[in-house]
């Protein structure tokens, strides 16, 4: 019953993680497209939706290299 419940509470980590790198990847995306149709307009609004979609993804890489990648291996281990 031990195991059982580690198994559940890792599985449960390891999905969470997932969401918050496909949460972080697609806000980083949505908010550099803000940022490109921005550009003809207004400048220093394109500037920041880019930077903004530059941190989210930045994010994401972090979070996948660092909790969930380690924790994968760990599992098919």
């Amino acid at each position: 019953m031990q195991r059982l419940l580690e198994t559940g509470a890792e599985l449960f980590t390891v999905l969470v993680e997932l969401l918050a790198t496909i949460a972080l990847a697609g806000i980083g995306l949505s908010a550099e497209r803000v940022g490109a149709a921005a550009l003809a307009t207004d400048t220093a609004m394109a500037l920041w939706f880019t930077y903004i979609g530059l941190v989210a993804l930045a994010g994401a890489l972090l979070v996948t290299q660092n909790r969930l990648a380690p924790r994968v291996r760990a599992a098919l281990a």
